[in-house]
Formats: structure tokens, sequence, C-alpha cells
């Protein structure tokens, strides 16, 4: 059975709770990555989701050496790594919330047996 957009961005939300790193998520909710960009853009418009975007240096002496030194002169634009973290505003949590406790009131009535049987006829 496909999963709706409501069910992979509720997914990512509730991942996101716990996890930051997007490849992570998007491996956790089982998605592409192409999905995943759609619903984190769709997510962060509604202001569910924030992006924090990381700056870091490579290693400029090369991969698996150390550098006692990393001089500001050395680290260029060519040697930035970006990378992305994302992370449930305020409002997030808050649907998330109220999402789980809808489900859980459904659940207990059994309205969601009902729904889905009327969707699948």
């Amino acid at each position: 059975m496909k999963r709706s957009t409501y069910d992979m961005s509720l997914d990512v939300l509730q991942i996101m709770d716990k996890v930051s790193i997007p490849s992570k998520i998007m491996f956790a909710a089982n998605m592409s990555w192409n999905r995943f960009m759609m619903i984190i853009a769709e997510l962060k418009a509604v202001g569910l989701v924030e992006e924090k975007v990381l700056r870091r240096a490579n290693n400029p002496v090369g991969p698996g050496r150390r550098c006692s030194y990393l001089s500001l002169e050395r680290v260029s634009w060519r040697t930035m790594r970006i990378q992305r973290r994302y992370a449930l505003t305020d409002k997030g949590r808050k649907v998330l919330s109220l999402i789980k406790t809808l489900n859980e009131l459904t659940k207990g009535l059994g309205i969601i047996a009902i729904i889905q049987r009327r969707t699948l006829s």
C-alpha cells in the first residue's frame, strides 16, 4: 500500500524529533532523497521545521592526517564543508503532539478502521 504525503510528512516529523542529520532522517523514513527534500521544503514553508547550516573547514593536510594548526589563510571556500541539520520548531512540536493525541483518540474509538475501510472500497 502506498503511503500518502501526509503519512510521509508525519514519519519525517516523528524521526526529526530524535535525529537531525538529513541522510539518517531519510533512511529512517524509508524514502528517496528527492521525495525527502520535497517534504522538507513543504515543512519549512509551513514553519514546522528549521534548517541549520554549519560550516566546517576540511583538513588542509589531507584525509587521515592530522593538522596541528589551521591558519585562516589556508581556509578558502574550496576547503569549507557545508553541513545541514534539521530541527523541529516549537510549532512543529505542538503539531506533532496534537497529531499523536488525535491518533490515540481515534484508535480508541475505532474511527481509523472505519475510514480505512471506506477508502479501500
